[in-house]
This record gives C-alpha cells, sequence and structure tokens, in this order.
C-alpha cells in the first residue's frame, strides 16, 4: 500500500459514518469492560472473605468440641491453624501466624461478646469460641504505588462456636 492510499483510509474513517460507528462501538466496548472489571473485582473479593469465613467458623467449631484444650494457647492455635489449612486447601508448611494475624478465644461467655472478646472464667456452661483471620489485600497494581488510593486493605474473619460444658 502507498502513503497517499493509507491516509485516504484513515481519513475516510475519521470523517465518514463507519468511522464514528466504530469508535462508539470501541468506547462502548471499553465502558462495558470497565464495568466488567469493578464487577469482577467485587465478587472476587465476596468469595475471598466468605472463604476465610468458613475457614474461621471450622476452626472455633473443632476447638468448640475440644474443651479440654482450652487454656493451652500453643495447642488451641495449632489446632485452629490445621483445621484452617484443610478448609483453604494450603500445605502442611504454610505458617498460619506468620501470613495473617490469627487469634483464638476460649471461654468467651455470650454477654462478652457484645463488649469484646474477654474470656469469662466463672461462665464454664456458657462459654464459647472465637477464631479471628486478618489478612491483607494486595493494592491495586494499576495505580501509583504513592497514590494515596493504592492503600492495602485489611481485612478480618470471626468464626463463633458454642463450646461444649466443661464439666
Amino acid at each position: 500500500m502507498t502513503l497517499p492510499a493509507i491516509v485516504s483510509r484513515v481519513h475516510s474513517f475519521l470523517r465518514l459514518k463507519d468511522g464514528a460507528g466504530s469508535i462508539t462501538t470501541l468506547l462502548s466496548i471499553l465502558v462495558l469492560l470497565l464495568a466488567f472489571a469493578g464487577v469482577a473485582e467485587i465478587v472476587s473479593s465476596a468469595y475471598a472473605a466468605d472463604k476465610y469465613r468458613r475457614a474461621a467458623w471450622s476452626a472455633a467449631y473443632h476447638l468448640a468440641l475440644s474443651p479440654a484444650i482450652w487454656g493451652n494457647t500453643h495447642l488451641e492455635r495449632a489446632l485452629a491453624c490445621r483445621v484452617i489449612k484443610a478448609e483453604l486447601e494450603l500445605s502442611a508448611a504454610f505458617d498460619c501466624g506468620s501470613t495473617w494475624t490469627f487469634e483464638v478465644y476460649t471461654g468467651v461467655s455470650p454477654m462478652n461478646l457484645l463488649n469484646g472478646t474477654s474470656p469469662d472464667a466463672a461462665e464454664t456452661h456458657t462459654s464459647m469460641v472465637v477464631v479471628e483471620i486478618g489478612w491483607d489485600t494486595p493494592p491495586w497494581s494499576w495505580l501509583s504505588e504513592d497514590s494515596e488510593d493504592n492503600v492495602v486493605r485489611s481485612r478480618v474473619a470471626r468464626g463463633i462456636a458454642r463450646g461444649e460444658p466443661l464439666e
């Protein structure tokens, strides 16, 4: 193709109705792609939050069925981490405490859940177990690193289960 032929085609594309239709179609597709990207981000975030919430609940449930280890922080965290790894299908070498903020509270009464998660030694028949997993979601990769909108978002999943009586 010669240069005048290329210039002629570009000119006809930009000036004629076909060119305007193509540009409008291109802009419409870009808007749809941006909308789809937003929906995909929302769905991905909701899926991750639900996955972590189910893992936290599963760990709390397993701890609630094991009141004999309550008070031994090392055993509580080990059992909760093992259950979470199984629920999230993570490798056996994965370390829960180094990747996430990971808290286990046993012996929590329902009244204390309203005020926080401090254990109550007097309430043994209504004790509950709370497992919290805190994780950070990565910032947007397409924003500049020094942008104020490009911050790491912290999330928390909480699982609560009623414990078995200790007596």
